[in-house]
């Protein structure tokens, strides 16, 4: 019984050292000694009788302390959660190698559940939630173990499995249950909470990755995947090289040196036109593909078009509301919380982007709106784009040779990563690394200060197409932002300048393990970020169930059909094997007194039973049934022989 309860200890002081680690909170340096140390303890502990031994233990403690004062003294309280953590974790070692049978170790246990909760401040992502999954069922089973090890007794090895089991159902009660809480009742995430003056994280780094319609490089904190379904892109004709891999959903035009706001009024000589109540057209070009777009679960009121799109058609007109065309020449509509109804539209994509020069109004407009830059705000960059160099170039030439150059002298790094630029100015200087809005940035800023008109373009890039080319998946990690630049002849086309985004590349696939990452990412996104209006979509996806089930069934009676059967042969498999684990003499005795319509009473035993049927006026065949019946239920249940 205590090497199972120290077994479980082990377990539960590996797990706390595990949630250290994922607060990036002490290095493998630090942790990978405290591991072994750990794993070591069923040996060491036999030394804690020794003076020597203990001592050190406690010396090595207070130094560890010692350190830690030292650095929140030299570099601030801004670490000091983590730098407590790591010593809680320390404590933790130190207590499963130094605990004997004669010690309580109800400290070890109230310092687990201290890491666990100061890590719940640090950590905010899938790891975190799979670690407490496990330690969950650990803590309960461990604390089970700890009941029956005061008892006193020796425990039989098949009570200490069964107390394994039950402390895993019990804690899939309790996690079933805060799930539940958590539904019903989600958090406010604008309502202030208990720790007011301490500065955990900032809100930043609950953000996933994801569209947006404004570029605000202020922000802060890692950017989690989603691996959401945006879109689904079916070719209906032409062929997937005619598909371009940029979506466009918003245009930006102004920056003040942080931030990105839409456009207002956009340039472009061949505007969408309403051409009946579902349909849009512009321009007059040769059609080379013709695509189905499909929105599984809309979030964002946008439809996602290429540059090239030169006609939009909505199917099924019933799901739309207010389809409207912004000022940058995008797609919006509005869309319910509870309506989560699949939508549908047809792109046709012309062949070139290329359409009647611009003419001079519209390039004086043009050098307002797209030429905009404040030298104030992005101090130097004039400077960088003369220092790259390229010689007597056209304007085509030109903005390729600074594409290039920001691809390769620039390191690219997701957001909130180690390393990362803090502002523009930094990117540009070379002191950190960014992400694709850095880039897009850092490109239109360039271009501008050299006096070629852009743009910059929120949407998606995805070139994730299925093994028959036939299906583009667009998903909620797709999100990107790029440029656009214009040229007086040919019009807008698409410059790309972050490092992977060539078109070249293709993000499908990368493995089952990936896939798996991604989708355990996109789960635990949407936990973390579960709230009011996400609870509603979600209860409002419940109450259709039922209909939607319905209307399954009627379209597909036979799969009903079978699904209702599969479902049947599992209970009655269940049942069955139910019954075959109840011995023979005890279903003989319970069907007898079903028979007979007898039942036992509170705390009556069978035998009990058969005497006060013997009193009663019962025929004496009913009452030879009953004798035999609970003569072999004693001898399966009680091993007491008969009477005769």
């Amino acid at each position: 019984m205590r090497a199972a309860l120290r077994a479980a200890m082990i377990v539960l002081v590996l797990i706390n050292l595990a949630f250290v680690f994922i607060t990036e909170s002490a290095r493998w340096s630090w942790l990978g000694p405290l591991v072994a140390l750990t794993l070591a303890s069923p040996i060491l502990v036999h030394l804690a009788r020794y003076f020597l031994y203990r001592f050190a233990w406690n010396v090595a403690v207070l130094s560890v302390f010692t350190l830690l004062v030292h650095h929140v003294t030299t570099a601030g309280a801004q670490h000091l959660l983590e730098d407590g953590l790591f010593l809680a974790g320390l404590c933790q070692v130190h207590l499963v190698n130094n605990i004997t049978h004669k010690q309580k170790p109800d400290i070890l246990f109230f310092n687990s559940f201290l890491i666990v909760v100061v890590t719940s401040f640090l950590c905010f992502d899938v790891h975190y939630c799979m670690l407490f999954l496990l330690y969950a069922p650990v803590l309960v089973v461990v604390m089970q173990l700890l009941t029956l090890a005061r008892s006193g007794s020796e425990v039989p090895a098949a009570t200490l499995w069964r107390c394994v089991r039950e402390g895993g159902v019990r804690s899939g009660v309790l996690v079933a249950l805060t799930f539940l809480a958590f539904f019903f009742v989600p958090r406010d995430f604008h309502r202030r909470g208990f720790v007011r003056n301490i500065r955990l994280k900032k809100p930043d780094a609950l953000r996933q990755v994801g569209f947006s319609d404004r570029i605000d490089l202020g922000r802060s904190g890692a950017a989690m995947e989603d691996n959401r379904v945006v879109m689904r892109v079916k070719l209906l004709d032409g062929t997937r090289a005619d598909v371009p891999a940029w979506w466009r959903g918003a245009t930006l035009d102004r920056f003040d040196g942080r931030e990105w706001r839409p456009v207002r009024n956009a340039v472009s000589p061949r505007p969408w036109v309403r051409w009946d109540r579902n349909e849009w057209r512009r321009g007059g070009e040769e059609r080379r593909a013709r695509v189905e777009v499909e929105v599984p679960s809309p979030r964002t009121a946008r439809l996602f078009t290429p540059l090239k799109a030169t006609r939009l058609e909505l199917t099924r007109p019933t799901v739309w509301r207010r389809v409207l065309v912004l000022p940058d020449l995008t797609f919006c509509y509005a869309v319910s919380v509870k309506d989560r109804r699949c939508r549908k539209y047809v792109l046709d994509i012309g062949a070139s982007g290329a359409f009647k020069p611009i003419r001079r109004r519209m390039k004086e407009s043009a050098s307002r709106v797209h030429l905009h830059l404040d030298h104030r705000v992005v101090p130097g960059a004039a400077d960088i784009a003369r220092g790259i160099p390229g010689g007597r170039q056209s304007r085509r030439e030109r903005v390729e040779c600074i594409r290039r150059h920001l691809q390769d002298n620039y390191r690219y790094l997701p957001p909130g990563a180690v390393g990362a630029a803090g502002s523009l100015e930094a990117f540009l200087q070379g002191q950190g690394g960014g992400h694709c809005e850095y880039f897009a940035t850092a490109l239109a800023v360039l271009l501008r200060s050299e006096r070629i008109p852009c743009r910059v373009v929120t949407g998606f890039r995805s070139v994730e197409w299925n093994d028959t080319g036939t299906v583009l998946t667009i998903r909620a990690r797709h999100a990107h932002a790029w440029v656009e630049v214009l040229d007086r002849s040919a019009g807008w086309y698409t410059v790309d300048a972050t490092p992977g985004w060539n078109g070249f590349e293709a993000d499908a696939g990368g493995g089952l393990w990936k896939n798996l990452q991604a989708y355990a990412g996109s789960l635990w996104n949407r936990v973390t970020g579960f709230d009011e209006k996400a609870r509603a979509g979600a209860a409002a996806w419940v109450s259709a169930l039922p209909g939607r089930t319905l209307a399954l069934a009627k379209a597909q009676p036979l799969t009903a059909i079978l699904a209702v059967a599969g479902i049947g042969l599992v209970a009655w498999l269940r049942v069955l094997r139910r019954r075959r684990r109840t011995p023979a003499p005890v279903r003989h005795y319970c069907g007898c007194l079903r028979k007979h319509g007898l039942s036992l009473e509170a705390g009556e035993t069978p035998r009990e039973l058969l005497e006060r049927v013997r009193r009663s006026t019962l025929a004496s065949s009913r009452v030879r049934d009953l004798h035999l019946a609970t003569e072999e239920h004693e001898k399966e249940r009680y091993c007491i022989p008969s009477d005769g």
